[in-house]
């Protein structure tokens, strides 16, 4: 009987304040220099078309979020990284054909010629560094960074001409190693790789099968800091009582960040405010009101609409009244480390690409192959110097009126049970998406 050959495509997402110097992949040699990734530009990421196919993104980020938690442990807190993936199967639609790569189209709701036209557009907006000011310019404040590579096994012919298109147009890592007959050798360059590019958090065997002859791999690394040096933000002088999931009390104090321009978001089921970073990146809470559980809230319309959020009703120019909230929070850790192939076959359509003898990748080789599973990994730490992982951020409303013309009222926010929360980037991509149901 034949050996299958399989198409691995792995999906990482790593976070954490750990920077460590990583290895240099030993057993890979790379085939081409991807292509420099130029700062996004203001005006770049206003275009109208780019907008259109980030919120085609955020869609599908709002979608896949929704079906990961519902088919979770709900005992335990989840993060995903729904970015992570999308920009996963938009490198594996370049290198599919027929039925394959119009399924994964459907699954990203987006053209393929939409993904060759932006794709890079929203590469570029992933990575991003952030320094201090003055004698701390030195210092990292944020730092978001992504990559995008594929392996190719010695064994295997595959067409130079997508490869180096892979390289150029979407800043991908070309490797070759030799999966077949010296797996472990080539298991340790992609092990070497994965660390560098996350700073050392993920640094683990992924047991690559002897039979794989490509491999696809995203990484995702983030460190955002509450303030430029990274002093620990207060917490509450008194415990405050979080009902988590299951309905026990856990007694916690709550971490403080300062005021900032709007009014609590009032939804049918929930209420949403948010936090920002020192570099604006934008922590949002979906907490649900009394009466509802977490899982009635943390639906996929739900965090849609809470991305979509332009405005918090920052002022009332009838009452002549500005209004600002301040967040209180508990630190947590969220994760997943999770097959997600399931969801991709039953949610989001993608069939073929799993299946021996209907799964086409003509684009990248003659070779019969077949997605043996895709894997997704995430790790994310809130706690009292800031995000460990992705962040969002959506800039401070502006164009409020002048201090002295209107009155200042002031609100808490307090997230003092089992929340939904969203964290975006500066271009107002999701990152991070999940759920708090316990505190450790």
């Amino acid at each position: 009987m034949r050996k299958k050959k399989l198409l691995a495509i792995t999906a990482f997402l790593c976070a954490a304040t750990t920077l460590l110097s990583g290895c240099s992949s030993i057993g890979g040699s790379l085939l081409a220099r991807p292509a420099r990734a130029e700062k996004l530009s203001y005006n770049e990421q206003r275009e109208e078309n780019f907008s259109l196919f980030k919120d085609k993104a955020e869609q599908f980020s709002a979608k896949f979020a929704a079906e990961i938690y519902a088919r979770s442990n709900k005992d335990e807190n989840l993060s995903v990284a729904p970015m992570s993936v999308f920009m996963a199967l938009s490198l594996l639609s370049e290198c599919a054909s027929g039925q394959t790569k119009s399924e994964i189209l459907n699954a990203l709701g987006v053209s393929q010629n939409a993904i060759e036209t932006h794709l890079p557009t929203l590469y570029r907006g992933l990575n991003v560094e952030h320094n201090g000011a003055g004698y701390i310019r030195e210092q990292t404040t944020g730092l978001l960074k992504t990559s995008n590579s594929i392996w190719i096994d010695k064994s295997v012919s595959y067409n130079n001409a997508c490869v180096e298109k892979l390289a150029k147009k979407y800043y991908c890592y070309p490797y070759q190693a030799d999966f077949v007959k010296k797996n472990a050798l080539a298991n340790y360059a992609v092990r070497s790789f994965v660390k560098e590019q996350t700073k050392g958090l993920i640094d683990e065997d992924f047991h690559i099968s002897d039979e794989t002859l490509f491999t696809f791999i995203n990484t995702m690394y983030l460190k955002a800091l509450w303030n430029d040096r990274g002093r620990d933000i207060p917490l509450t002088s008194e415990s405050y009582d979080f009902t988590e999931r299951s309905g026990e009390i856990e007694r916690t104090k709550l971490m403080i960040r300062g005021y900032i321009p709007g009014r609590v978001y009032e939804g049918e089921k929930y209420t949403t405010f948010y936090t920002t970073t020192y570099n604006n990146f934008k922590l949002k809470f979906i907490l649900p009101k009394d009466g509802y559980s977490v899982d009635e809230v943390f639906t996929s319309e739900t965090i849609y609409e809470v991305n979509t959020i332009k405005g918090y009703n920052s002022v009332d120019h009838e009452k002549k009244e500005e209004y600002y909230t301040r967040c209180f929070f508990p630190q947590f850790e969220a994760e997943c480390d999770e097959d997600i192939t399931p969801v991709l076959q039953e949610r989001f359509g993608l069939n073929s690409l799993f299946e021996w003898g209907r799964c086409e990748m003509n684009e990248l080789s003659e070779t019969p192959l077949v997605c043996g599973k895709v894997r997704h990994i995430t790790e994310l730490e809130v706690d009292r110097k800031g995000i460990e992982g992705a962040a969002v951020t959506l800039m401070p409303m502006a164009g409020a009126p002048g201090p002295g013309e209107y009155t200042k009222v002031y609100f808490d926010f307090i997230v003092n049970r089992a929340f939904g929360f969203v964290i975006r980037d500066s271009y107002g991509t999701t990152l991070f998406s999940g759920v708090v149901n316990e505190l450790d």
